[in-house]
């Protein structure tokens, strides 16, 4: 069976839309475009042959045992077709706790008739026929504990005696379904449905992940379209993932509607097939902007998160432990940013290198740190600066200059005291980085070729050494920072004790607190990372 789903136009007469058995069309528009309008329009000019699960339907169950009778259940049926043919049903819903008692009145009669053929067969002692009759019908509970497993839930479903339907949850006691949680409820409610729909019907379910995270949703119609391909779907969702998840079907984008007398008249649509991408407009439409994610090193309660997250507020920051995880973050949600809606960044650390690296790498978009690590922002020497006048500001008989002198002589005297040690631990990461950069590739190793790796630690050292020297020599503060790992040393310390703080993390804590209230200190900062900022603040950004 065919539905053909017109809908009218301002301005043009129609959009012709056609599904057949087995197709699936997802509908798309942000709140207040006209998606539910849309379907009620659908339900209400296919009465008879569909079956509308609306937006504002009643998720919950009053009683796990429906008091509804066989006669009563034809009648109510009745009404509710006629019902969704009036306009304000499609706001309103008079028949909400009749609509969930039909649904599980339906699973208890589906469980039943079958189990009746089941036992008919049995008695007639047609053995080979119940056999070959289970292997092809399965209990409706069975299917829907299957699907619920499945979509990620640890319920099982079952009928008692008395047509009360219990739940028990990883093997334990049973208890009234009424008592399942909102994604529980809705999931079941949606599967007995969808599973107890006669052949050929056109099931329209209106924004399905009410009450349910994507990882169920997903898996839950995924199977439910699987189970009926003797019916055909529309599916109304602000999810825009799940077209992208579930291949092969039509997307409808819905921009707006034109209503008269509180009555929907028109659509502004378009139609796209199962290979196509939705378009940016809408997604931003239906979620905002693109969610900005800035991956950096270390771990929740490190440095680095504390940092980049009053630097960069636009950002979600999330520490990924190292410069590799970093990477391959970045790296993999850009490789598929057409199944997502994120905007992902990274900022890995120098860790010695003195190549200019403020340039953004354009293919994965990591911004590298050009001083050693994120201590060094913490001891920049315009963060001292500032920190240091505010000290001076805030406690008595002291002078901002005198205390950045003697923080400065203090950090110079500390790495020029740990000059060896500190030089040693930078060449063997560099040497690191340097000989890992050079292993070939997999297919070149497998060929079995000789493989040389060049050891260049001692022309790294005696470059490493002169520009210590140097800086030690001139007070180059700065440079220092981009060569030394400051946490190898007790500098830290020693720079938060002359600016009379007890210690590095008291010092760290100030830094934090100066940048939520100084936004030119801020500024500097972001100034090292070349555009990030204002990539981090576009309102959409298509650079890859």
């Amino acid at each position: 069976m065919n539905f053909n789903l017109d809908i009218p136009l301002k301005d043009n007469p129609k959009l012709h839309l056609q599904i057949k058995k087995g197709e699936i069309v997802f509908v798309l528009g942000a709140n207040g475009s006209g998606k539910s309008s849309l379907m009620h329009y659908f339900a209400k000019n296919n009465q008879g042959s569909s079956q509308w699960i609306s937006a504002h339907r009643q998720t919950w169950i009053s009683n796990n045992t429906p008091d509804i009778t066989p006669a009563r259940k034809l009648d109510i049926e009745r009404q509710i077709s006629q019902y969704t043919a009036q306009d304000n049903s499609r706001y309103k819903d008079s028949f909400g706790t009749d609509r969930s008692q039909l649904t599980l009145l339906k699973l208890i009669q589906a469980q039943n008739s079958l189990a009746k053929k089941i036992s008919n067969l049995v008695y007639a002692e047609k053995l080979d026929e119940t056999l070959n009759f289970t292997n092809k019908n399965k209990l409706p509970t069975t299917i829907i504990n299957e699907l619920l497993k499945q979509s990620n839930f640890s319920i099982q479903i079952s009928i008692n005696d008395d047509d009360s339907i219990m739940a028990s949850r990883d093997g334990g006691p049973n208890y009234g379904a009424e008592k399942l949680s909102d994604a529980e409820r809705n999931s079941l409610l949606i599967a007995v449905d969808v599973l107890t729909a006669k052949e050929g019907t056109l099931l329209l379910i209106d924004e399905p992940e009410r009450h349910m995270h994507p990882s169920i949703i997903t898996p839950l119609l995924g199977q439910l379209f699987q189970l009926r391909p003797d019916c055909s779907f529309v599916v109304s969702t602000h999810d825009h993932n799940l077209p992208l998840e579930l291949p092969g079907s039509q997307t409808l984008l819905v921009r707006s509607c034109t209503f008269a007398v509180k009555i929907a008249k028109w659509w502004d649509v378009d139609l796209l097939s199962g290979e196509e991408q939705i378009d940016d407009s809408l997604k931003q439409d239906l979620l905002g902007a693109r969610r900005k994610i800035l991956f950096v090193e270390g771990i929740t309660s490190s440095l680095d998160k504390k940092l980049y997250s009053r630097i960069f507020r636009n950002a979600s920051v999330i520490p990924k432990g190292n410069c590799h995880q970093v990477k391959m973050a970045v790296g993999g949600l850009v490789e598929g940013e057409n199944l997502h809606w994120l905007e992902v960044f990274g900022i890995v650390d120098g860790d010695g290198n003195l190549e200019d690296q403020s340039e953004r790498k354009l293919n994965q978009r990591v911004f590298t740190l050009p001083y050693y690590s994120i201590e060094a922002i913490y001891f920049h020497p315009k963060i001292i600066r500032r920190i240091a006048e505010n000290q001076a500001n805030n406690l008595a008989d002291l002078d901002a200059d005198t205390l950045l002198e003697s923080a400065k002589k203090a950090g110079l005297d500390s790495i020029n005291k740990d000059a060896d040690g500190l030089i040693k631990k930078t060449v063997k990461k560099l040497v690191r980085k340097q000989i890992h950069a050079e292993i070939p590739s997999d297919d070149i190793l497998l060929g079995g070729e000789d493989v040389t790796l060049k050891n260049e630690a001692s022309k790294i050292r005696g470059e490493i050494q002169k520009i210590m020297d140097s800086a030690l020599e001139n007070g180059e503060w700065e440079t220092i920072l981009k060569i030394c790992p400051l946490k190898e040393s007790p500098v830290m310390n020693k720079i938060a004790k002359e600016l009379k703080y007890p210690d590095k993390e008291t010092y760290c804590d100030a830094v934090l607190k100066r940048l939520e209230v100084d936004e030119d200190l801020c500024k500097t900062i972001r100034e090292l990372f070349g555009d990030l900022y204002e990539q981090l603040n576009k309102e959409h950004s298509n650079t890859d």
